[in-house]
C-alpha cells in the first residue's frame, strides 16, 4: 500500500519530465511545444496523511517506509527527490522509529541532498535544484536542532555540511 502511495506521488513528475524531453526532441527551432502545468513542488497532503497513518500503525511500517522512500530518493531527478524529501521530513519529525531507521543512511541522505562534491552534482531539472537544496538544508537544520543530542550521525553530518562543504 505504501509503495502505491509513493508511486502515485512521484509518477506525475516522471511523466511530466519524460513528456518534456520528448517534446524538446520533436520541436524544431521555430516551433515551441505547449507545456502542461508542471507537477507541484510538494506532495499531495491527503497522500502524505495516508503514509503517516500507515506508519502510525506499527513501528515496522516506518522501517518499510524508510526503505521505499530511500529507494525513491535515489532517483536521478531533483523534483522526485524534493517530493520524497517532504515526506521524509514529516516522518522524521513525527516518528522515533523512522528516525532510527533513516539514521543508518544519513550520510547517503546528506550526499543526495547537497550533491556528492558540489551542487552541480544534483540531478536535473535545473530549475528545481536550488529549491531542492534549500529545502534540504532547511529540513536538515531542523532535524539537527531537534534530534542531534540523540543521533551522532546528525552532528557529524552538520559538521560536514558546515565545515567541509561551507554550507549552512
Amino acid at each position: 500500500e505504501i509503495q502505491i502511495l509513493i508511486s502515485s506521488i512521484v509518477y506525475p513528475v516522471h511523466c511530466h519530465t519524460a513528456s518534456r524531453t520528448r517534446k524538446r526532441a520533436r520541436s524544431s527551432a521555430t516551433t515551441k511545444a505547449k507545456s502542461k502545468r508542471p507537477p507541484p513542488l510538494t506532495p499531495e497532503e491527503s497522500k502524505v496523511l495516508k503514509i503517516l497513518e500507515y506508519c502510525e500503525l506499527d513501528p515496522q511500517n516506518c522501517v518499510s517506509a524508510n526503505d521505499l522512500l530511500l529507494e525513491t530518493f535515489r532517483f536521478e531527478n531533483c523534483h522526485v527527490r524534493l517530493l520524497v524529501l517532504h515526506i521524509i521530513n514529516r516522518l522524521v519529525l513525527r516518528f522515533g522509529s523512522f528516525r532510527k531507521a533513516i539514521a543508518k543512511h544519513f550520510q547517503e541522505v546528506i550526499l543526495l541532498g547537497i550533491g556528492k562534491k558540489s551542487s552541480s552534482d544534483l540531478p536535473p531539472p535545473k530549475n528545481i535544484q536550488s529549491i531542492y537544496k534549500e529545502r534540504f538544508l532547511e529540513f536538515f537544520g531542523t532535524w539537527y536542532r531537534k534530534y542531534s543530542q540523540d543521533f551522532q550521525c546528525l552532528r557529524t553530518g552538520y559538521q560536514y555540511i558546515r565545515n567541509n562543504r561551507k554550507i549552512a
